[in-house]
């Protein structure tokens, strides 16, 4: 009698945890049968990390590799050194890495658009390699760009050999000088897509093509995208993706960071080393599931406005004895439906030896936010700004401020 009644229980608290709680029930579950070597997934906005595993584990990134290729090729473009319509003789060299490219030939003629829409797209080697030696002038030169710009934005687990991701032995004698292994963990892979796009939120009109059309010489070549989870390309559609770049060598297996959108809520997912070109979107799937039905991007403070209970610095020797300050962005971050307000809390640092005179817009401080009293994994502070200019005040003001502060404090 004692055992069933035990037995009793327990079914009974599993069916009232399954009622009350299924969120949770439902999350720990779905990340558990993620089936990914290793896994990063987190909030485009905020950087708040929602679910991760062994993410800094420096492991074979494949073709997510030509994210920095696209990344390095955007800043030429938005600094005038290249043209979309610079027309790119292709070398023999170029031409000679045949793997997953667009049979280019040598002396073929394309355009920097067709040969990035066809990297993008297509994830074409050759492309590739071509765009990298129009910027400059050999692949080993631009991989080196390629790693500054990785230490640069942050990126700790990762090392490029060349700029399509290729493993070194599928160039055979055309293999760029560059010493090392060829690596980049799946936090890094995120941190990659997410400051592209943050540089160049345009990579998501070449990232959401399902299908396109080069033109090669008298040839046209029709090429459809690698990335089977946008809704247009129609295998595997995921409402919301819309980038970034799938990868898949022997060594890496099958890897996929992904970018998706529904209502103000964009994540940035990253799986590496699945074992089949179907499994990389399933397992991306059941990350963006959890996220998009856990979650809900809640904006605290909207930009331009001030802080609640944090709405002025202290300014001894201005004019005025304080300054206003203001959010220079959106104060935003995913919380969990249902989440109490009274959870979260602002964590307002000033800058240190602030004095007047100061400019409108200068920024003074950041403001985070905390849940629960803890900092939240990944979320970036947001600047705090001056709202006003604020000149110096002359001695004798700040001598006869300073007798009225003293007269006050006998009364206090």
């Amino acid at each position: 009698m004692e055992v069933r009644l035990r037995k009793l229980c327990i079914s009974f608290i599993t069916i009232f945890m399954v009622i009350l709680c299924p969120y949770q029930v439902w999350a720990a579950q779905s990340l558990s049968t993620v089936q990914a070597e290793s896994y990063f997934l987190m909030d485009a906005n905020s950087g708040v990390v929602l679910a991760e595993k062994d993410a800094e584990t420096p492991r074979p990134p494949a073709s997510m590799t030509k994210m920095m290729t696209h990344f390095i090729v955007l800043d030429e473009i938005k600094k005038g050194t290249i043209k979309w319509e610079d027309v790119v003789k292709i070398s023999a060299r170029a031409a000679s890495v045949n793997e997953g490219g667009i049979q280019l030939e040598p002396n073929d003629e394309l355009t920097v658009k067709d040969l990035f829409i066809s990297s993008v797209v297509k994830s074409a080697n050759d492309a590739t390699i071509a765009l990298s030696e129009h910027v400059e002038g050999s692949e080993a030169k631009f991989v080196e760009r390629m790693n500054a710009k990785a230490k640069e934005i942050g990126m700790k687990s990762t090392h490029f050999r060349n700029t399509t991701g290729l493993d070194m032995k599928d160039y055979g004698i055309y293999a760029p000088e560059v010493p090392g292994e060829h690596v980049m963990g799946a936090q890094d892979s995120a941190i990659l897509g997410d400051t592209l796009l943050r540089n160049h939120p345009e990579i998501l009109t070449y990232t959401s093509i399902a299908n396109h059309i080069i033109h090669k010489g008298q040839k046209d070549i029709t090429i459809n995208s690698s990335n089977l989870m946008l809704p247009a390309r129609n295998k595997q559609p995921y409402d919301g993706v819309d980038g970034l770049k799938t990868g898949h060598t022997t060594l890496a297996g099958y890897c996929f960071t992904s970018t998706a959108k529904k209502g103000d809520l964009r994540l940035i997912s990253v799986v590496m080393k699945t074992k089949s070109d179907s499994e990389r979107f399933v397992e991306t799937k059941k990350l963006l599931d959890y996220a998009f039905e856990q979650y809900e991007e809640k904006t605290f403070v909207k930009k331009g406005a001030m802080v609640p209970g944090h709405e002025n610095m202290a300014l001894p020797n201005g004019v005025d004895k304080s300054i206003e300050v203001q959010v220079q962005s959106d104060l935003r971050l995913p919380v969990e439906k249902g989440a109490s307000q009274s959870d979260y809390e602002y964590k307002v640092t000033f800058a240190s030896g602030v004095k007047a005179p100061i400019m409108a817009g200068t920024e003074i401080g950041k403001v985070e936010i905390l849940h629960q009293g803890k900092n939240i994994p990944g979320f970036k502070p947001i600047s705090l700004v001056a709202t006003k200019s604020v000149e110096e005040g002359s001695w004798i003001r700040l001598f006869f401020r300073s007798i009225g502060d003293e007269v006050s404090s006998w009364f206090s």
